[in-house]
């Protein structure tokens, strides 16, 4: 009995141990944190999280779980989760423009980010980057920051070093101080470490942003100067996506194609080893460009690289390959008690089944859709066709069917089109919304 009752103590007292040790993350309203913030005088951590997302899992598994980690967090922190896609953390996550998983926010108690960091954090290294914080909350920037913009003559290596120890970090006239730097900063063929990092760190507009890409170094590194060249890699690749996302937006055409180059000169610096690089994205980014605004004749130039370059180079035979390879991939990877062969019947299921095929046919079809749309030119239009039947060589889908159809029914090939309107309707992939398109081309080809 006293047996028993010893290893019950002991059991207790390491369960009491494991729940003190994890951060605790508070569950309440977010005015009530913020409140909690002001009375308390803590700084809020936020961790963003999808239930998807692999790297937060890793983090609730490991690092939120280790016992050094819980301690410091609780004693410094009030910690906070948001689920990006649930009903209350989804206005957050956009409000705070969280577009990765885990993205980690540090924030004052009137929910002003000072830090933001994303991705999975070791346990030594979310602690170093708390006590960063909590240095940074405990320091009069505003009285350094005045100094500074008030010293004559300007010490650079001052300012410099003031922004290196405030990477990551905001505060009042940061873009001032900065400017001054970055003004000296031009005239200098080799830029440090140091100021590498404080130019990537403050990029306000287009030829920062340049001059980022310009001097980011391309030299081989250890593990860890590795992993913080990735993190500014990031930095620079997230400004130059929302420099094309502004572009696209504003319909700024000269805008695109200097994104183009710049994107191009990046990904030369990076030495980029993935296929096609920049190139690739390139054309992604000025066909929805084109198609959006509208500009035809640039829309098909792009549409013809497409074909000619990304798609045609995988045939038919190479991505049924892919997919077969998938399906054993996915076989072996799945835990022996646990996997099922598939039954593919239903629409979706199918269309799971041959993913890489449904990739390359959707992609032809989509151009070929749009290319109809803007085109009368019969010319133009015999191209288009040519997509939509190379689609069909890697997997029949009616939507390329109906494609197909009102192509040749623009060509003066009436009978023809209601052949392939027919076929569509028969096949297993529909859907409701498409059979209605179906069903409407149908009848306009009959009458």
């Amino acid at each position: 009995m006293r047996k028993r009752f010893s290893s019950l103590l002991i059991f207790c007292t390491l369960c009491t141990s494991n729940m003190f040790a994890q951060v605790d993350f508070v569950d309440q309203d977010w005015k009530l944190t913020l409140e909690q913030s002001a009375n308390e005088g803590k700084i809020i951590f936020v961790d963003t999280y999808t239930k998807w997302c692999g790297p937060c899992k890793k983090m609730d598994q490991r690092t939120f779980q280790d016992k050094e980690v819980g301690s410091f967090m609780n004693d410094n922190f009030i910690n906070v989760k948001w689920n990006a896609e649930s009903k209350d953390g989804a206005p957050l996550a956009r409000k705070y423009d969280v577009r990765g998983y885990p993205t980690f926010l540090f924030m004052t108690a009137d929910g002003k980010v000072i830090k933001r960091r994303s991705g999975f954090l070791k346990s030594s290294e979310l602690i170093k980057l708390g006590h960063s914080v909590l240095h940074f909350g405990s320091t009069d920037h505003k009285t350094q920051v005045e100094k500074l913009l008030k010293q004559s003559p300007t010490d650079f290596s001052e300012i410099s070093y003031f922004l290196s120890d405030n990477l990551g970090y905001k505060f009042a006239k940061k873009r001032d101080l900065y400017l001054q730097l970055y003004e000296y900063l031009q005239d200098k063929n080799d830029l440090s470490e140091d100021e590498i990092a404080v130019v990537i760190d403050n990029i306000y507009d287009l030829n920062q942003l340049k001059f980022a890409v310009k001097h980011f170094p391309n030299t081989k590194l250890d593990y860890d100067a590795h992993k913080n060249r990735n993190n500014q890699k990031s930095k620079i690749k997230s400004h130059i996506n929302a420099e094309f996302k502004r572009a696209l937006h504003s319909n700024d055409h000269k805008l695109m194609l200097e994104l183009v180059q710049i994107n191009l000169d990046f990904d030369d610096r990076i030495n980029s080893k993935n296929l096609n690089g920049a190139d690739k994205e390139n054309n992604e980014r000025l066909l929805e460009f084109y198609k959006k605004h509208k500009y035809q004749d640039e829309y098909f130039a792009q549409a013809e690289i497409r074909v000619r370059k990304y798609l045609s180079a995988y045939t038919p035979k190479m991505i049924t390959e892919k997919d077969r390879l998938r399906q054993i991939n996915k076989k072996r990877l799945a835990p022996k008690f646990d996997y099922q062969t598939p039954i593919y019947k239903t629409e979706n299921q199918i269309r799971q089944k041959r993913k890489y095929a449904v990739q390359w046919a959707t992609e032809f079809t989509r151009l070929s859709e749009t290319s109809e749309q803007f085109f009368d030119q019969s010319e133009k239009l015999v191209v288009a066709l040519s997509w939509a039947e190379q689609a069909e060589k890697y997997i029949d889908l009616p939507e390329t069917r109906l494609v197909r159809a009102k192509i040749l029914n623009r060509l003066g090939m009436k009978d023809e089109a209601l052949y392939h309107v027919q076929q569509a309707i028969l096949s297993e992939l529909n859907d409701k919304e498409l059979l209605e398109k179906l069903n409407y081309l149908k009848a306009s080809l009959i009458n």
